[in-house]
């Protein structure tokens, strides 16, 4: 004699959702302590006088003559 067993359309779907989660998760993942990194800004402080535009930033152990800042098409 045969079993019927009811047809659950989406009965494997959270499964291969952890799948496809777990294999773009190895794919972009960074090796090592990498992965723990942020993305940095520095704090910032801009404004214009009446003849310049001033940025003013928090920037340690950079030298001043290392920065290109630009002002391009009022960009």
């Amino acid at each position: 004699m045969r079993t019927l067993s009811r047809f659950e359309p989406f009965r494997g779907a959270s499964s291969l959702q952890e799948q496809i989660n777990r294999l773009f998760n190895d794919v972009f993942e960074r090796p090592g302590d990498e992965s723990n990194l942020t993305s940095w800004a520095p704090a910032v402080d801009i404004f214009e006088t009446e003849h310049e535009l001033v940025v003013k930033a928090d920037l340690p152990d950079v030298d001043p003559k290392d920065l290109d800042i630009r002002v391009e098409n009022n960009i």
